[in-house]
């Protein structure tokens, strides 16, 4: 495949041109078919490059390469290893490397793939050194300050993530250096100043001495000594927001052989506010994923109840938003007991509802009222109010269908069983997510900054290909903003296919959480058994409503089921079709002399006939009696239509039909052309009604085209 010297290297006049022009090196790597231990080789300058041994075998070399991309560089690595399992190779990569003298540099590398005669893979390519020309990651569209571009680069495989701030720290005098911040966040950056003064002046007064504690002179030591990492969480001054929590991660770093502390800040706003939200509505989550809850918030400053979430057991004419008193109204009507009614009144009385919000008196209401439900006649719903802490102006009103037993009067102990297999509060600004409840191993990771890269990885293994791009497409961040404004929630299912190969469908439903902050809940019920009792159940109404439009006798299509295909094909048409209208000659005869009986089955018989004659698009039509028509779709041209005629008239001729041969069975045949004789079925039929009787008049047994 090519050619080595005695010390397994790469020949050098292979790469001589390139090296002498380009001051690279090349390199080889061959990964076994087998799925033994790579092996790479170099020529003398690669080796150069890396400061590697030439004695180092291929598969030692391998090692000192791979094992040197630096490990906080995770994603690059995690990506050439994958890359290298599939044989591939990036036409252009860049990643940092722990150089035996140099420390980290930046390696760019280029390479293409081959494969030898025995299996293996080969890629192949070249290497150089590309320090300066390494350009450093911005998140995308977010205005940064870059105040020590040098250094932001050199330091760039510690932050690939997004940040808010970079700062240098000098461990022996603790002078601070700006390296770079978002300056649509915080005003310019102090100089000249040690890390105490620093955090002093950004950070929220009631976390300074926590962090100044945490960061004293034993800690900063030990970072540097031990390689360790510190983090911390804190609010800093933010020039929008007022204040804005932030975490905070301090680690050792060299800079050209002398030893600094980095500080790396990243938002952590938003999973401070879907953690405060989670704590905050708890038992009002509960409510939201029982699907057979109905939630209602009710604003106790204006007055107002709001449907959250609805089920189909409530009145049906009822607005998403009315006044509480309007609701209490409503509702009264339909409940049974007076006493009850009495109650509900009261429970829900405005005023009332304002005490119990003040002292959080959560209590509950059972009420019996006539069922919005075919399935029943009466409902016995539970009531329950839900209080957030710290909030007087709102409450939660949860009402729950519990199932009555008319045997016992009692109500049933359990709701019908959860179908929730998973719930997430999800960031639609910066894509953190967590997820508050699962019991479904099959989930998008459970608290992070990258909602959607996880998300695209669940659904590339788990949910079938047939539904994965409109998955991917209705929970992209876009989507889900414009259907939560536009809509107020939505709800969408799919299919997924487990590691076992079992087959579920899901549900997903998408709420606002937080509509201030754009906080989305995102809810994944599993339907399975729905959607499969669903499914039989179209499939049972396929078969009637099949075996409904069929001819008893026949089992072609009947009058009704083959009037209604034919006019609908014919709205849908721009091209020729025809239509035939043929009866049976001398069929009054047949039952005379022979009985119904065998009339019967010389009717079955001419249908498979006609059946066998035509394409299987096209229509055969017991009209009544011994009438058929059989409609051509699609038929091109008048010729093709008269070949078909001259072959269904030939079959009918020759088939047998188990009567005396002395009584042929033979048919007249009227034929009708669209869109010349007619648009509809009716014009059709007409057309060929009187060119079939021009037939039967000249002698039957043939067939005639409508004329003008």
């Amino acid at each position: 495949m090519t050619n080595f010297n005695q010390k397994d290297m790469l020949d050098d006049s292979i790469y001589k041109e390139a090296g002498d022009l380009l001051a690279v090196g090349g390199w080889m790597i061959e990964m076994p078919k087998d799925g033994s231990h790579p092996r790479l080789y170099g020529n003398r300058q690669m080796h150069a490059i890396f400061e590697a041994p030439e004695d180092l075998s291929p598969e030692a070399l391998f090692d000192f390469w791979f094992d040197r991309i630096i490990l906080t560089f995770r994603e690059s690595r995690e990506m050439i290893r994958q890359a290298l399992a599939k044989g591939q190779v990036g036409r252009d990569s860049c990643y940092a490397w722990q150089h035996p003298s140099k420390g980290c540099v930046f390696i760019r590398a280029r390479g293409a793939k081959g494969v030898s005669e025995n299996g293996n893979t080969w890629l192949k390519g070249f290497v150089e050194v590309a320090e300066t020309e390494f350009q450093f990651r911005m998140p995308e569209g977010k205005p940064f300050k870059v105040l020590e571009a040098r250094k932001l680069q050199i330091y760039a495989p510690y932050f690939l993530e997004t940040y808010e701030e970079i700062h240098e720290i000098d461990p022996v005098t603790l002078r601070v250096t700006p390296l770079s911040y978002r300056q649509d966040h915080y005003d310019p950056r102090p100089k000249d100043v040690d890390l105490y003064e620093l955090h002093r002046l950004d950070l929220h007064p009631e976390d300074f001495e926590r962090v100044k504690a945490a960061l004293d002179k034993k800690t900063l030591e030990g970072i540097i000594r031990d390689g360790k990492e510190l983090t911390l969480q804190f609010r800093v001054a933010d020039k929008l927001l007022g204040w804005r929590w932030v975490e905070a991660k301090y680690f050792a770093v060299e800079y050209w052989a002398t030893p600094k502390i980095l500080i790396k800040t990243v938002d952590v706003e938003a999973r401070r506010r879907v953690r405060t939200l989670e704590l905050e509505k708890r038992d009002l989550v509960e409510a939201m994923f029982n699907i057979y809850a109905t939630v209602i918030e009710v604003d106790l400053t204006a007055g107002m109840a709001k449907f959250l979430k609805r089920m189909d057991w409530d009145p049906q004419d009822m607005p998403e938003s009315l006044p509480i008193d309007r609701l209490i109204g409503k509702v009264v009507p339909r409940i049974v007991l007076a006493t009850e009614r009495d109650n509900f009144q009261s429970y829900l009385d405005f005023d009332n509802l304002r005490r119990a919000a003040a002292c959080h008196d959560h209590g509950d209401c059972t009420i019996r009222m006539r069922s919005f439900l075919k399935d029943a006649e009466y409902a016995t719903v539970r009531i329950s109010r839900l209080y957030i802490e710290n909030r007087l102006d709102k409450l939660y009103i949860v009402t729950t269908r519990e199932k009555f037993d008319p045997r016992s009067n009692e109500v049933a102990d359990n709701l019908a069983s959860q179908t929730c297999d998973c719930l997430y509060y999800v960031d639609l600004t910066t894509g953190y997510f967590r997820c508050i409840f699962a019991k479904d191993e099959v989930v998008s990771g459970f608290e992070g900054d990258g909602y959607w890269l996880n998300l695209l990885k669940m659904a590339e293994r788990y949910i079938v290909p047939e539904d994965r791009e409109m998955v991917l497409r209705m929970l992209s961040g876009n989507v889900v903003k414009a259907e939560l404004e536009a809509n107020g929630e939505y709800a969408f299912s799919f299919g997924m296919v487990y590691d076992n190969r079992e087959f579920r469908r899901k549900e997903i439903i998408v709420r606002y959480a937080d509509r201030k902050h754009s906080i989305a809940m995102i809810q994944r019920n599993d339907v399975t058994e729905a959607y499969e009792a669903a499914r039989r159940q179209e499939l049972r109404l396929a078969v009637m409503e099949h075996k409904a439009s069929m001819d008893g006798l026949t089992s072609c299509f009947n009058r009704s089921a083959g009037i209604k295909r034919i006019d609908e094909h014919l709205i849908a048409s721009s091209g020729t079709d025809a239509l035939l209208l043929l009866d049976l000659d001398n069929f009054k005869d047949i039952n005379d002399t022979f009985g119904h009986m065998m009339g019967d089955e010389v009717l079955k018989h001419f249908a498979e006939t006609l059946k066998k004659s035509v394409r299987t698009s096209d229509l055969v039509v017991r009209i009544g009696g011994d009438e058929f028509i059989v409609f051509l779709k699609d038929a091109g041209s008048r010729e093709n239509v008269t070949n078909c005629v001259k072959k269904i008239v030939k079959r009918i001729m020759t088939e047998h039909y188990g009567v005396n041969d002395d009584l042929d069975v033979g048919a007249s045949i009227g034929v009708a052309v669209s869109p010349d004789d007619g648009g509809s079925f009716e014009e059709l039929y007409e057309k060929a009604d009187e060119a079939l009787y021009r037939v039967k008049r000249g002698g039957k047994n043939g067939y005639a085209y409508f004329k003008n």
